[in-house]
């Protein structure tokens, strides 16, 4: 397959002076238009750089790669900070009003939060759920991004829910302790684990579309929410610490000593 053709830029903006050098805006314009054909020389193709400007040219992505106005791969290849590439891994996070599910990039470097990605996809759709993983094509519509699948990856485990429970028809609902949630999690009759009310739990997410709130499963049950170790948890769950350890890491730290002077 012939590599594509870079898309030329739409404004050569110069900078005055004897070198006439493509200006940073110019240079940052082609990165987003170009994001598979990224390398130094096919950049200074584009802008028709040739002779005494190939060093100040080199010098000026240099610059703005320090300042972090551009990013440099691991292929020694260039790119705008912010852009999304045409095919990456994606995270599904929420499901919009219209039932549609929301993505967002699982390594995004970006110094912005990253934008919302649709998932457009009739065919593999309707068997993905919250927190699946799929590598993706990435498509601009209008005023948005949509993605098509091009494979679901190795399912990892759902992250855990902190949060308090009420009970009520047909199961509950859990309250997360979590501050930036956006609503309550519904319980299942059958995924109470026999809480109480008004008793700190940890939940995992269950796979699958829905509609309303989202179903959780109680895994664990950590007492009221007025004992000293229930506040602590919620203290640590507030700051981001870990709280869910590998039975690998319990053990070792079990094991551990005291160090000797």
């Amino acid at each position: 397959m012939a590599k594509q053709k870079p898309n030329a830029p739409q404004t050569a903006l110069k900078d005055g002076g004897e070198e006439a050098l493509p200006s940073e805006a110019a240079i940052l314009a082609f990165l987003k238009d170009n994001p598979e054909t990224t390398s130094r020389r096919e950049i200074a193709r584009a802008f028709g750089i040739k002779g005494d400007q190939r060093r100040p040219f080199r010098e000026r992505l240099k610059a703005m790669t320090e300042a972090g106005k551009i990013a440099k791969t691991k292929s020694k290849n260039y790119e705008a900070p912010d852009a999304l590439p045409p095919v990456t891994v994606l995270t599904i996070t929420a499901l919009d009003a219209d039932g549609d599910l929301v993505c967002e990039p699982l390594n995004w470097k970006g110094t912005a939060p990253p934008p919302p990605i649709l998932l457009n996809d009739v065919r593999h759709g309707r068997a993905l759920g919250l927190g699946d993983r799929i590598l993706a094509r990435l498509t601009a519509v209008d005023d948005r991004v949509e993605a098509s699948v091009i494979r679901r990856l190795e399912a990892r485990e759902k992250p855990r829910i902190l949060g308090v429970f009420q009970p009520g028809p047909g199961g509950g609902t859990v309250l997360s302790v979590d501050k930036k949630a956006r609503s309550d999690y519904r319980v299942d009759k059958g995924d109470t684990a026999g809480a109480k009310a008004g008793e700190l739990v940890v939940c995992q997410l269950k796979s699958g579309r829905y509609a309303g709130p989202r179903p959780v499963k109680i895994v664990e049950r950590l007492g009221r929410t007025d004992e000293p170790k229930s506040i602590s948890l919620i203290a640590i769950h507030e700051h981001g610490l870990p709280f869910d350890f590998p039975d690998a890491v319990i053990a070792e730290a079990k094991a551990a000593k005291p160090v000797t002077l």
